[in-house]
């Protein structure tokens, strides 16, 4: 999980380098900050674990494939009012195929432009951004396991397991800031615990 500072040691982070995150297996989420205007080529192209992009209002133009290849993409929170320029491709878009069951989160006077536009009009809920959940995309521990707050549901992402042949019981919902979710598993989610569980 990644949010890219505004400043580092006083300076401003104008740019990302093409290439800069490609192939980043382990990379969940990023947030880009306002001082970028520009999200270059194969940027985060086949970063296969990067759920929830959220990119400012100062976002003008997105590179070639740019999230290419990024199969576990379900949300992008994009705070730009003015659609964003696409650098034209002749083969991909920048985002992966199968938009239909995912969220683009657009500025509310924006939806309708997003939804008519021959690029972002591909993704299946294009929402107000205020409509967004309060934690959504947050991970949190409870009893070791470690879930991702999503859209009425936790998706368990990972476990704290700190012994062997532990025995671990999934509940089917369990409560969270005062709601009770419904739990799913996530892809790979005990990958790194063949010996706890």
């Amino acid at each position: 999980k990644i949010s890219q500072p505004e400043k580092i040691d006083g300076k401003p982070v104008c740019s990302i380098g093409d290439l800069a995150f490609s192939g980043c297996s382990s990379l969940t989420s990023i947030t880009i900050p306002n001082s970028l205007s520009y999200i270059p080529h194969e940027c985060f192209e086949w970063c296969s674990k990067l759920e929830i992009v959220t990119l400012p209002s100062s976002i003008k133009a997105l590179g070639m494939w740019s999230f290419r290849g990024c199969l576990s993409l379900n949300t992008l929170i994009l705070d730009a009012p003015e659609i964003p320029y696409v650098q034209p491709s002749l083969s991909d878009l920048p985002f992966p195929e199968n938009l239909e069951d995912k969220i683009l989160a657009v500025p509310t006077n924006s939806v309708d432009d997003y939804k008519n536009d021959l690029v972002f009009g591909s993704w299946g809920h294009i929402i107000p951004i205020d409509s967004i959940p309060p934690h959504y995309g947050e991970d949190i521990e409870i009893g070791k396991i470690i879930y991702r707050v999503g859209w009425g549901n936790l998706t368990i992402v990972g476990y704290n397991g700190d012994g062997e042949n532990e025995e671990l019981v999934i509940p089917s919902s369990t409560e969270y800031g005062g709601t009770t979710y419904p739990i799913f598993i996530g892809y790979a989610a005990f990958e790194n615990n063949q010996k706890n569980i």
